[in-house]
């Protein structure tokens, strides 16, 4: 009886040593399973060219800055190149999406102090073949998985095309300096004139570009003064401004409306 009892209990003990080892070694992951790691896999950061419908979008890098309200912000850079027969706003050549962990980011805006110009970029009008630089400003969370950012045509069925920024090690805005390329003869103005009829809401108004001028701007920036012409031809009384649609291109790409430090009296009219 006291050979069984030691017996059990040596062969109790044995168990007891294996289970303990059992415990002590490593369980491999399952990969074929649910996802374990929090973030996706990253690689390094590439310039990625994207064809779409309408224009060519070369995405150059990603950034980490503060918005407005100094929370956290990524802003992400790429070239827009207009492939459509038609001058058009840049933005609207493309749809931007940005997620982390499966949720949509909130877009933002910079701090004033690290505000760029290219972040309003995507509201200028471009003409067909013209490459502008621009980005993309989103809030994200510093702690939070992979940040995915796609393009794509708008109202497409199809996928995104992504790509991936792990947020603790974003590759930082692109190194060269954007140069605009220059349009010395533009094809776009050659059938159109200086001065002619303009109708709206089926009123004709009669409209003539008399003159530029170079003017100081408030922070000492070179603006151009166009000066026009116009007649009001209709049995009510119009203004210019309400009823004509203005706008002024150099190299392909709109110039944005700005205003001059010493105004003149036509600025009123």
């Amino acid at each position: 009886m006291k050979l069984f009892k030691s017996t059990l209990a040596i062969l109790m003990a044995l168990l007891m040593v294996l289970s303990l080892a059992a415990c002590g070694e490593e369980k491999p992951a399952d990969n074929n399973g649910a996802d374990t790691s929090k973030t996706d896999k990253v690689e390094g950061f590439k310039e990625t060219k994207i064809e779409l419908d309408e224009c060519t979008i070369n995405v150059l890098g990603c950034e980490k800055i503060k918005d407005y309200d100094e929370k956290p912000a990524i802003r992400v850079w790429f070239d827009v190149t207009n492939t459509s027969d038609e001058t058009c706003y840049t933005n609207y050549n493309y749809e931007f999406t940005a997620t982390q962990d499966g949720y949509e980011l909130t877009d933002t805006s910079a701090y004033y102090e690290i505000a760029v110009d290219a972040a309003d970029a995507g509201l200028l009008e471009i003409r067909p073949g013209v490459t502008i630089r621009t980005c993309e400003e989103y809030n994200f969370k510093e702690d939070g998985g992979t940040i995915i950012v796609g393009f794509n045509n708008y109202y497409s069925e199809e996928e995104p095309v992504t790509i991936n920024f792990d947020p603790k090690n974003l590759p930082g805005a692109p190194k060269e300096e954007f140069v605009i390329e220059k349009v010395a003869d533009p094809q776009w103005v050659k059938d159109l004139n200086a001065e002619g009829v303009y109708e709206a809401y089926d009123v004709k108004y009669d409209i003539k570009i008399e003159k530029c001028e170079f003017v100081e701007g408030y922070e000492g920036e070179k603006l151009i003064r166009v000066y026009y012409d116009f007649k009001n031809n209709s049995a009510e009384e119009e203004s210019f401004s309400m009823n004509v649609t203005h706008s002024a291109f150099q190299d392909g790409i709109e110039l944005p409306i700005s205003y001059p430090k010493e105004k003149v009296a036509e600025d009123e009219n």
